[in-house]
C-alpha cells in the first residue's frame, strides 16, 4: 500500500517524511510550542530532543522544517 507524504514545490520529501529528519512534525511542533510559551533556548531544546543547537535554531527561525504544499503517494 502506498505512503502519502508531503513534498515540496520541486516534489521533494519535506518535514519527517525527509530522509534526514530528526524530528516528526509532532516534535517539531512542541520544540516551537516550547520556545514560544516557555522561551527555552535553543541549547535547552536542542538537549530535551536530542538535535544540534544550531538545528533546534533552524527550526526556530524557518531555515528548515518546510511546510509541505502538497502530497504525494510513494511505494
Amino acid at each position: 500500500m502506498p505512503e502519502v507524504v508531503g513534498v515540496n514545490v520541486h516534489g521533494r520529501p519535506v518535514g519527517q517524511y525527509h530522509p534526514g529528519a530528526k524530528l516528526s512534525d509532532d516534535e517539531a511542533r512542541r520544540l516551537l510550542e516550547m520556545r514560544a510559551r516557555l522561551g527555552l533556548g535553543y541549547g535547552k531544546l536542542a538537549r530535551i530532543f536530542g538535535i544540534s543547537r544550531t538545528q533546534a535554531r533552524n527550526i526556530v527561525i524557518g531555515r528548515s522544517r518546510v511546510v509541505p504544499v502538497a502530497w504525494r503517494e510513494v511505494g
